[in-house]
């Protein structure tokens, strides 16, 4: 097990190069682009060709404005997965190359350490691993249901000290401050799991993950694919020590929001209280 920072990582001796999507992250621009233009276009209409029952102009103005501000977020995304900072994994000859910084946050200083090497011999088997989540949303409180896919890598050597550190140094880092604009994407694409688990997020990358583990399966052991389910709506039976385990695994799943929502359920209190829980939560937690 090596790390590197981004530039001297050996990432150029890949055979086969695993990164974000340009496709996947083109698609809500594109379709909250088009249904901005749709509303703008129909706010444009004479008012003699309305038809009963037509959003006023005003209204089809505020319905482009509220689509048109979606499709602006997502830009970035789709903008970021033009950089060179948009690789996930390269698979060498010889064995795994991946970064744990999220390309979003291509503006992070260059010389952090954000790759870590692997060789084959250090890995036991990889395999598919589905996540079907149920979560309560932040402010109605409904349940939200979601789907995620993971490629899974077993390590043989249990010194893992090194790599928790480093993925823990990681979460905590903010970003740097460009004139009066700071922002810290709370991506994290690679987390480590109990029994010497290194599980990758692959919703959105290209390859997909049957076609990387066909790759993967000349030089290592492909076990099959595992489907867990995960409830984080009833947590009243849990244990104080359960409960926290389970807010952190929703902040370092990606939704961080969900964490928060949970936080300010089970423990009540303010909405900032809550983050500042999650927040406590993440920097101390492994």
């Amino acid at each position: 097990m090596k790390f590197y920072n981004f530039d001297d990582a050996p990432y150029r001796r890949g055979f086969l190069v695993c990164r974000h999507s340009r496709l996947w992250n083109a698609m809500p621009v594109l379709i909250l682009g088009g249904l901005t233009v749709l509303f703008l276009y129909l706010g444009l209409r004479p008012a003699g060709h309305a038809s009963p029952g037509d959003f006023p102009s005003g209204g089809d103005y505020c319905v482009a404005a509220f689509f048109g501000l979606f499709a602006f977020f997502f830009h970035f995304p789709l903008r970021a997965s033009f950089h060179a900072a948009n690789w996930l994994m390269y698979v060498s000859e010889g064995g795994l190359i991946i970064k744990y910084r999220s390309y979003l946050n291509r503006s992070f200083p260059p010389d952090d350490l954000q790759v870590v090497e692997f060789e084959f011999e250090e890995l036991a088997w990889a395999r598919k691993a589905r996540e079907t989540r149920q979560s309560a949303q932040l402010n109605s409180g409904r349940t939200a249901t979601e789907f995620a896919t993971y490629l899974e890598l077993s390590l043989r050597n249990s010194d893992t000290a090194m790599l928790e550190e480093n993925l823990r140094v990681e979460r905590n880092r903010e970003a740097p401050k460009i004139g009066h604009s700071q922002t810290t994407w709370r991506d994290y694409p690679v987390t480590f799991q109990p029994g010497g688990i290194v599980r990758i997020h692959w919703n959105g990358i290209t390859p997909g993950v049957n076609a990387t583990l066909q790759v993967l399966a000349r030089s290592i052991k492909v076990e099959p694919p595992v489907h867990t389910r995960v409830d984080f709506t009833h947590p009243s039976n849990l244990s104080p020590e359960e409960t926290k385990a389970k807010i952190l695994q929703l902040a370092r799943g990606g939704d961080e929001l969900a964490a928060v929502a949970m936080a300010q359920r089970l423990h009540g209190g303010s909405l900032a209280e809550a983050r500042a829980l999650v927040q406590a939560l993440l920097r101390g937690g492994s």
